[in-house]
Formats: structure tokens, sequence, C-alpha cells
């Protein structure tokens, strides 16, 4: 059935699309959260990319229930999908729901995709207010360095920091300059230390209140292992 339905979304423009996605209000959540069901709302904000304000209560049951799929092993998929080819106004809707949980979404192995990609494909104001609720906010400057060495939130530090531009780079350089000291030049923390020192991808000088050795010079950085949910497009 999950097949039939996808291929139907597949042929049929969004009016016609607009009475089966109305048959799900209420079980949203539920669907984006199985297997085969992650798939199908994965296909269907593709396909609606530029229609997707036709189906607002979709839409919002989808970002009611972000928090909780974000952490979910398949609906991680389906939010990443919102970020990627929702508008802006569902984009702000999106970061209200998250705002308030990101240091904690850092440090999941799922959640923590999410919130690299709401970095990667939202505005420069906006990823100034992540950076500012990830390194400035009180209750994130107590948990600043427990990110820095759990090995999720390290990872998608590293990204934004990829992400970031000069001065936001600057900022997490700032921020993270008291705990510099903690990290381990081995291990998933190498390659957060290697960004902060300049080391990353080039022979800059170090950056930091303490020298360390340089370990592993080259090495690629890994990713975390996971198992791939992302709609076959094939």
């Amino acid at each position: 059935a999950n097949h039939v339905l996808r291929k139907l979304v597949e042929v049929v423009p969004v009016s016609t699309a607009v009475g089966l996605l109305e048959s799900l209000a209420g079980h949203v959540q539920e669907v984006a959260a199985h297997i085969y069901g992650c798939r199908l709302l994965q296909q269907v904000l593709v396909k609606f990319e530029h229609s997707l304000d036709q189906i607002p209560g979709f839409m919002e049951e989808l970002v009611r229930s972000a928090r909780s799929l974000c952490s979910d092993t398949y609906g991680n998929y389906v939010v990443q999908h919102v970020v990627t080819y929702g508008d802006a106004s569902v984009k702000a809707a999106l970061m209200n729901a998250l705002l308030p949980s990101l240091p904690d979404l850092l440090q999941h192995q799922a959640a923590s995709h999410v919130v690299e990609k709401l970095f990667a494909h939202t505005s420069k104001d906006d990823q100034s207010i992540i950076l500012r609720r990830l390194l400035l906010d009180p209750d994130s400057k107590t948990q600043l360095l427990k990110m820095m060495q759990d090995k999720y939130a390290n990872h998608a530090l590293q990204r934004i920091f990829d992400f970031a531009d000069s001065d936001q780079r600057e900022l997490i350089k700032e921020a993270m300059a008291p705990h510099i000291d903690s990290l381990r030049d081995e291990g998933h923390q190498k390659y957060l230390l290697m960004r902060l020192q300049g080391r990353w991808r080039n022979s800059g000088e170090s950056w930091g209140s303490t020298q360390k050795k340089q370990q592993g010079q080259g090495a690629s950085d890994k990713k975390r292992p996971r198992e791939s949910m992302e709609m076959d497009t094939s």
C-alpha cells in the first residue's frame, strides 16, 4: 500500500494530493515515525516543495511534532526534509519549535543531524540565533564543554563551524576558548580541536592557550555511522 501511495503522490497534482494528506490529520507524527511512512512524507515534501502553502494543516502538524520526530530513527529524516524544502514561514515555525531544545538535540544521534541541516539551510540572522542559543545562553554555557566532548554534538559543532562565516567562526572560537584545554587531540574530539586551532585543511597557526601535539595529519573527518532512511528516488 505504501508503494501505491508513493506512486500516487508521484503523478497527481497538489490539488488531488490535498485530500490524501487531509486524511492523515491527527496521524502525521505516527506516519513520519514509521519505517515506510517516513519515505512517503519525504516524497510529499519534495514533490510539492513549491505548493506547501496549499497543505497548511499537514505542515502545521509536522512542525508541532518536530521536537519528538527529531529524536526518532525515521522521523528525523522527515524533519530534515521540512528544513530543506519548507518555505520561510515553515522554517521560522520550526526554529521556534526547536530552539529551546537545541543543546539537548545536538547531543542526540539522530536529532544532531537536524540541527546541522537547520543551520545550513537558514538565513544568517537565524544562524546567529542558533549560535547564541548553543553558545551564549546561560543554560547552554553550562553544557558547552559537555557538547564539545559528546561524540554526536562534537560532530555537529564541526559541521556548524564549516558552514559558518568568518565572523561566526570567531564567535564560536571565543565561546569555546575556556574549554579548549579539556579537548583531547584524539578520537572524535580531535577534529573540532583542529578547527579551533586553525589546523583543519591548512597549516595555519594554532589557536588557543595551549599548543597541542598534532596527530593524524591529513586524516579525513569520519562520519558517524547510521543507517540511511533517505527516500529512494530511483
